[in-house]
């Protein structure tokens, strides 16, 4: 990793922002330092997160053309800024929609029929239990309890309540040809990309049983269809798990001009889930363009202030498909974690009125730190709570490895991995008010 040279002469930037010093609000810290209370540019966040949620990024999904762009576009404004940027790769395995998606009902007799089902809004790919995509032709079979025999080479058609991962298993191994599953939250519009795997590892990808998820309305047509009669599933998985290389970014601002001993970690994930076969994507304007916005105008309103501290900025890969990125970082940091506080943003500024949650995997260090920051929100007006413990997301493997890691995010799912999750249904107003209290919290706890 570089460090930091020497500054150079103030840009133009700073210059105006040493006259708005002159008529701004000052305070003095207990160091006896000076600073410029000027907070975070919502409209600048929002601007940053509209563009990687656009088109040529095509989703960010980690090891794609679209991802690589937005790690590009984020080195290129972390080296403007003046930090020191450096990658650190790391091997990932990603469920790729890279085939066809199909789902057919014929039935027999003198009325039969065949019945097209509709991707995205009758069914969806599962990369849970990373079954690698593959088609299947057979009888559909409605099991009617969760260790009940069927046929071998039946399609099975599971209830929602009857649905256990560690039972897919079973199932393929006794013969089925398929699995039909029906979703018990979320629905078909959405794409996920975890496969269940444990933390910090890769995925184990089975073949030979393709798995779908249906909506409760497909699933309740196919079981009525099965019982009036013989039915005859067709289908197909899109899914293709792929190795990658991920590739976390890391910046370091070396504000005391010493050794860089970083204090804070502010970190945000840039990654998403990609596109459908047909190239349609998933913008991940929320999900988390949005922190990587606010976390990247936080990182400028510490060169911009000249902040006489040691902060890294850390924009973690593959958060999508397991918190692949974090665990890589925890397991081998460039610097000590132990004593540092992290702050992770992940999904803000919704229009949506959703309740921020401060996360935290619990641990005394932590459950402090979110406290601290939990409050810092609620003084500036935006409603919050702390939550623990929460493990799911990119603070836990920093948490675990020693620091005192916590997450901010509003958790507002009504477009949460789904087409629909745009920069309109962004508020600029509410990423300058939670990036403001966040900055003065962070300037706060670093002693300027």
């Amino acid at each position: 990793m570089r460090q930091s040279g020497p500054w150079e002469k103030p840009a133009r930037g700073i210059l105006l922002a040493v006259i708005v010093l002159a008529t701004s609000c000052l305070v003095r810290n207990a160091n006896g330092n000076i600073g410029n209370i000027e907070g975070i540019d919502g409209n600048a966040a929002h601007a940053t997160l509209e563009e990687l949620s656009g088109e040529r990024y095509a989703g960010r999904i980690t090891g794609s053309a679209g991802n690589a762009l937005a790690r590009g576009y984020l080195y290129a404004r972390l080296e403007q800024a003046g930090f020191a940027v450096s990658t650190i790769e790391f091997s990932d395995r990603v469920a790729l929609n890279d085939g066809s998606a199909v789902l057919e009902i014929s039935t027999s007799g003198s009325a039969g029929s065949v019945t097209a089902c509709a991707y995205r809004v009758d069914f969806r790919e599962v990369p849970r239990g990373a079954y690698d995509g593959g088609r299947a032709d057979g009888p559909a079979f409605v099991l009617p309890a969760r260790d009940a025999e069927f046929p071998r080479g039946s399609v099975l058609v599971v209830a929602a309540a009857l649905y256990r991962q560690e039972a897919v298993d079973g199932w393929a191994a006794a013969g089925a040809a398929g699995l039909l599953v029906e979703l018990s939250e979320g629905d078909t519009s959405q794409r996920p990309l975890w496969a269940g795997q444990p933390p910090g590892t890769l995925a184990v990808v089975r073949h030979g049983m393709p798995v779908l998820a249906l909506s409760r309305e497909a699933y309740a047509r196919i079981a009525a269809a099965v019982s009036a009669g013989p039915v005859t599933v067709r289908m197909a998985s899109p899914l293709r798990f792929t190795d990658v290389t991920g590739t976390n970014l890391l910046a370091a601002w070396n504000g005391d001009g010493g050794a860089f001993t970083p204090r804070l970690v502010v970190m945000a994930h840039y990654d998403h889930v990609g596109t459908d076969p047909d190239g349609s994507r998933f913008p991940g304007a929320l999900d988390n363009a949005s922190g990587v916005g606010l976390a990247l105008s936080l990182a400028e309103a510490f060169a911009r202030d000249r902040v006489r501290a040691d902060v890294a900025v850390l924009f973690t890969d593959s958060e999508e498909s397991g918190l692949a990125g974090s665990h890589a970082f925890a397991a081998a940091p460039p610097f000590p974690l132990t004593g540092i506080s992290v702050v992770n943003i992940d999904m803000v500024g919704s229009r949506a009125d959703t309740t921020y949650s401060v996360y935290s995997s619990g641990g005394q260090a932590s459950v402090l730190l979110g406290l601290d920051v939990e409050k810092a929100l609620r003084a500036a007006g935006i409603k919050v709570k702390s939550e623990y413990p929460v493990p799911s997301l990119d603070h836990d493997p920093l948490a675990r490895a020693g620091a005192a890691a916590v997450s901010v995010c509003e958790y507002d799912t009504t477009r949460y991995h789904r087409k629909t999750d745009t920069a309109g249904f962004i508020d600029p107003a509410e990423l300058d008010a939670v990036g403001d209290a966040l900055y003065s919290f962070m300037r706060a706890h670093l002693g300027f």
